[in-house]
């Protein structure tokens, strides 16, 4: 095989595998394959593990390729490595969009199969690159960039604002807006309760107050809720699941018109999330 053919192979192998569809994937996957994802823990053996690994999973995901690019070496007569660059986007139900530049190291090795030789994937190794800050060039010296992935993410307008919380004690604690889970009312509706992602904070403002702080961001669904349409996972009747599993009540009247602004706030997400990918997308797959 030669390096362009191998490159084009492995192309129409992402393509399938980005949508949902690993059939492809599993074909060429040696039976002593290594997988190695880039989260911790994440190292698999074999293809019989692999596969079962994969019947479990559930989700309801959907990803984009861009910018795909290879760096492909022949080792001797029987082996290549192949490393490959690419952006892929994340699309959540709730609209939500993640960008990361990923890099995949595949490592093909020559097997003889019913009496033919072919080469398979003998490992894949899977990394997110992380961003450095302006002044860093090997190591991310700053804490603050350290562990985080090069993400970015496309939210509506509004949804990546701070909220000063001014607290019982008169102390004002900012928190991102996409942090805030939901918003409840509490004493009675004097004051309100921010649920966020590490944390719960008692605010001496009234809810009706933190609503108009916090348009764009957080949704009225109830007399005594606001919530953030990032952390919705579901909406029936009558009620919003959130992500960290809890319930909130929406009146019946309220049920109808809460679901276009869910559905217009994903809209606006998903229509961010497709010009970016538009913009940066040089490749045609």
């Amino acid at each position: 095989m030669e390096i362009k053919q191998l490159n084009q192979l492995t192309t129409h192998i992402l393509t399938t595998y980005y949508q949902n569809d690993l059939k492809l994937y599993f074909r060429y996957l040696d039976e002593d394959t290594l997988w190695i994802g880039p989260r911790q823990g994440q190292i698999i053996r074999g293809k019989e593990n692999m596969k079962r690994a994969w019947a479990r999973e559930e989700h309801a995901l959907r990803f984009r390729m861009s910018d795909l690019q290879f760096a492909t070496e022949r080792i001797g007569r029987e082996a290549f490595n192949q490393l490959v660059f690419f952006k892929v986007a994340t699309i959540y139900p709730n609209g939500t969009v993640q960008i990361h530049d990923q890099r995949i190291l595949l490592f093909w090795k020559e097997r003889q199969v019913e009496g033919r030789s072919v080469f398979r994937i003998k490992m894949t190794l899977i990394s997110n690159a992380a961003k450095l800050s302006e002044g860093e060039f090997i190591y991310a010296t700053q804490e603050a960039g350290a562990p985080r992935d090069a993400v970015q993410r496309f939210l509506p307008q509004g949804s990546e604002q701070t909220i000063a919380i001014r607290t019982e004690r008169s102390a004002i604690v900012y928190l991102p807006a996409s942090s805030v889970r939901y918003v409840t009312t509490a004493d009675k509706g004097n004051h309100t309760m921010f649920v966020a992602l590490n944390s719960t904070l008692k605010c001496i403002t009234p809810i009706g107050a933190v609503e108009k702080q916090t348009e764009g961001a957080l949704i009225r669904c109830h007399s005594g809720y606001l919530v953030n349409p990032l952390h919705v996972t579901s909406i029936k009747r009558f009620k919003l699941t959130m992500d960290d599993g809890a319930e909130i009540p929406v009146p019946e009247k309220k049920y109808t018109a809460l679901k276009r602004k869910l559905d217009a706030w994903k809209k606006t997400a998903e229509e961010s999330a497709a010009e970016f990918i538009a913009a940066n997308d040089e490749t045609d797959l």
